[in-house]
């Protein structure tokens, strides 16, 4: 695959992409993709462009002259399914991978969950990122169907697609964090390890379709990192129990 200089950020306004843009504009040409005016935009969120995953058209534009896209924007949790889930998780997804594939986009990092392998978390089981899916939502449900479509656009339609399954991204200060939520100490993802790990995703070569797991390199992780680690060169720095620690 070609070396990726311009990516398009799906979800710039999210928690996690008002955070990531900066960060990889630090080291890509960053296009933040917003669903309303781009006026109403201002630095620090590099390059603001119209980008609505349910408006094919304004896709097809933002993404002309893109290598990459890093597709965030989602309707997360319980949402109504016929009003959001549907319109933005599914069609919206399809309508992504479709103007990547028109476009002549090279690479997609999809934004799973960590809820699509939920049902075993919630029983303390480990996980590495071939066991069979257990979704533990709807919502997750609908992230199951991305990284499949992701497959299929991969095997069929010549993208190189990664999928990443997103623990818990918070900053260090967050309260979940410095309180030591169960939850937070085994699949917390820092801010800055989430932008390695995606700079990892957006430079990595020989990939067709893979699934990664997004976590920082928590001694209490249950999603294990490392075919992550060994795949994409991934090297965490940050471990949710130097925060926790620091508060009991």
């Amino acid at each position: 695959m070609a070396k990726v200089t311009t990516v398009l950020v799906t979800g710039a306004t999210g928690s996690i992409g008002r955070d990531l843009c900066p960060r990889l504009a630090e080291r890509f040409q960053v296009r933040s993709g917003v669903r309303r005016d781009v006026s109403d935009f201002q630095p620090p969120l590099p390059n603001p462009v119209y980008c609505n995953i349910r408006d094919f058209d304004s896709l097809l534009k933002a993404m002309e002259g893109v290598e990459a896209v890093v597709h965030l924007a989602a309707q997360s949790w319980e949402n109504d399914v016929y009003e959001y889930m549907i319109p933005d998780n599914i069609t919206g997804c399809y309508n992504v991978f479709e103007a990547a594939r028109r476009v002549g986009v090279k690479r997609v990092v999809f934004a799973s969950t960590n809820h699509v392998v939920g049902g075993y978390l919630k029983e303390g089981k480990p996980v590495t990122e071939d066991v069979p899916v257990r979704p533990d939502t709807i919502y997750a449900v609908t992230k199951v169907f991305g990284e499949a479509l992701g497959r299929y656009y991969a095997e069929y339609h010549g993208l190189s697609v990664i999928a990443v399954r997103i623990g818990w991204f918070l900053h260090p200060e967050a309260e979940p964090l410095q309180k030591g939520h169960p939850a937070a100490r085994h699949m917390w993802l820092s801010p800055r390890d989430c932008a390695q790990l995606m700079t990892r995703c957006l430079e990595a070569e020989n990939i067709t379709f893979a699934i990664v797991h997004g976590i920082s390199n928590n001694a209490r992780q249950l999603m294990l990192l490392e075919r992550t680690k060994q795949l994409l060169g991934y090297a965490p720095e940050d471990d949710a129990e130097r925060y926790v620690q620091q508060r009991e």
